[in-house]
């Protein structure tokens, strides 16, 4: 098919660059990781919220990818037998690529309570302390 019509194997890259923009999120979310200037210390939460943040993205990228491969398995043999399937094909990996972007947003919210478990933990043993204040006093 490729060889003799060109036009179909550049209309099909489009998948592959897809799958490149999914990759960059993953980058994003590393390099957020990485720069988090407000934790002192590693704390146990930080690191359930940062394997949480792995598997999320992750899943969300894997189940994107395998939806992608499998609507440009199947595009490439409807579009050979007929070219109107493109159009259709590639709104449909738009809405595939939108089930990565909300996993893309789950993450950042994810990422924006990872440092703040230093202050959680403080108020917590903070209140612990007034308690057990109070009834020592009474």
């Amino acid at each position: 098919m490729g060889v003799m019509r060109l036009v179909l194997v550049m209309e099909f890259i489009v998948q592959l660059f897809k799958g490149g923009v999914l990759g960059n999120c993953g980058l994003i979310i590393t390099i957020i990781i990485g720069m988090n200037p407000k934790s002192i210390a590693y704390y146990l939460f930080d690191g359930y919220t940062h394997l949480a943040l792995g598997l999320a993205r992750g899943l969300t990228g894997l189940s994107a990818r395998m939806a992608i491969g499998i609507i440009g398995d199947a595009g490439v043999s409807a579009n050979a037998k007929q070219p109107k399937f493109f159009v259709q094909m590639i709104l449909i990996s738009i809405f595939v690529e939108a089930l990565a972007l909300y996993g893309l947003i789950v993450e950042m919210i994810l990422c924006s309570h990872a440092g703040q478990s230093r202050e959680w933990l403080e108020s917590i043993s903070v209140m612990r302390h007034q308690r057990e204040f109070v009834q020592i006093k009474e």
